[in-house]
């Protein structure tokens, strides 16, 4: 993982764990949890595979972030459509009637 692009996600992902494994340790109270020491979780391994599983995982969970943010998007323009249309067409400025659907 010498920086490259592919494997950046890994990397935020790997952060966001270590963000959550510090909440684990700081945790102290609870019956979930209440076992789990600093002293486990610093012996904690991390394995990273192979460039090559990385760079195959990376193309599939890349393409899934991508339709994610597809999406989202296409939300955020239909919210804003429906926001701008549906007083207008709820106050009959704005009417349907004459849309064929054909």
């Amino acid at each position: 993982m010498n920086g490259s692009k592919s494997t950046n996600h890994d990397l935020n992902s790997a952060l966001a764990c270590s963000s959550k494994l510090s909440f684990v340790q700081s945790y102290k109270v609870g019956t979930t949890v209440s076992h789990l020491g600093k002293a486990d979780i610093d012996r904690f391994k991390v394995i990273v595979p192979p460039e090559d599983i990385i760079m195959q995982y990376s193309k599939i969970v890349n393409s899934y972030f991508a339709e994610i943010v597809k999406v989202s998007n296409e939300n955020q323009i239909l919210s804003s459509l429906r926001d701008t249309l549906l007083p207008k067409l709820m106050s009959g400025e704005l009417s349907v009637e004459e849309v064929s659907l054909d």
